[in-house]
């Protein structure tokens, strides 16, 4: 089975997270604030580590699954859902963004099988469109062995 979790998350020092729901309308998965325990998630389960965060944060996290081994697992369809969603409100993001001095990033993170690698691949035009929210991106590549 291969999962991949999408990310797209705000993060500065000194802000709310509840400001942006009030500037964009998004409804976050996640947020937090500088000093909160680090969650994270190990076989399907949510462990708090003790490494603190170091900035405010508010995220959105989408989910993609595959467990046949006949479907291709593409990470940029999980991308273009993310930006999907965010486009209708791009200004309102760009705005809060640059008005409380946030970085912006997608990031996702990929679990998977030995035998089971994804395509990570990415269209010019995706590209583009998640650098018109200013943003980072990072993928993390997790590979399970019988034994994990």
């Amino acid at each position: 089975m291969t999962k991949i979790n999408t990310y797209f998350s705000l993060l500065g020092t000194d802000f709310d997270p509840r400001m942006i729901l009030d500037a964009t309308g998004l409804i976050p998965t996640a947020t937090w604030r500088a000093g909160d325990a680090v969650a994270f998630e190990v076989k399907g389960k949510t462990v708090e580590s003790l490494i603190r965060r170091r900035q405010d944060g508010w995220e959105i996290k989408r989910t993609e699954s595959r467990s046949s081994s006949d479907e291709i697992v593409d990470v940029e369809t999980s991308v273009q859902s993310m930006l999907d969603e965010l486009v209708p409100h791009k200004t309102s993001l760009l705005a809060v963004k640059r008005q409380l001095n946030l970085g912006a990033r997608f990031s996702c993170a990929i679990y998977t099988t030995v035998d089971r690698i994804p395509v990570v691949y990415f269209e010019a035009g995706t590209i583009a469109a998640m650098a018109e929210f200013e943003a980072e991106f990072e993928i993390d590549l997790m590979i399970w062995t019988d034994e994990s």
